[in-house]
């Protein structure tokens, strides 16, 4: 059962002005801050990767986790681990790959 409370009441009234807090601004990545050929590389990676180990690409990483690596440019397994997406169990598995990747992608 929907209930009004006393204070939607009073808004509904029009008596009172409800506050409303908004959630706080995410850092998400701007697809102009990605390097796009930095990104493909990213891609193709995850998707021989996934193939060789026969999941879905999503399971290695997501797009947004590779648009934020592509975006920050992490030079060591310390870096990488600051991305949002790569944790401790990512970061063995596939943080060498990722940043010899980005080694060798052309800046």
């Amino acid at each position: 059962m929907v209930e009004i409370t006393a204070a939607g009441r009073d808004a509904l009234a029009g008596t009172t002005t409800p506050s409303l807090t908004l959630p706080a601004e995410s850092k998400s990545v701007r697809s102009g801050d990605v390097p796009v050929e930095t990104l493909d590389r990213l891609r193709h990676w995850r998707l021989e990767t996934a193939r060789a180990a026969g999941v879905p690409a999503y399971v290695v990483f997501h797009d947004t986790t590779l648009a934020a690596i592509a975006s920050a440019k992490p030079t060591s397994l310390a870096d990488l681990l600051r991305v949002s997406g790569v944790g401790e169990s990512k970061l063995r598995k596939y943080g060498d790959e990722v940043l010899e990747v980005l080694r060798t992608t052309p800046a």
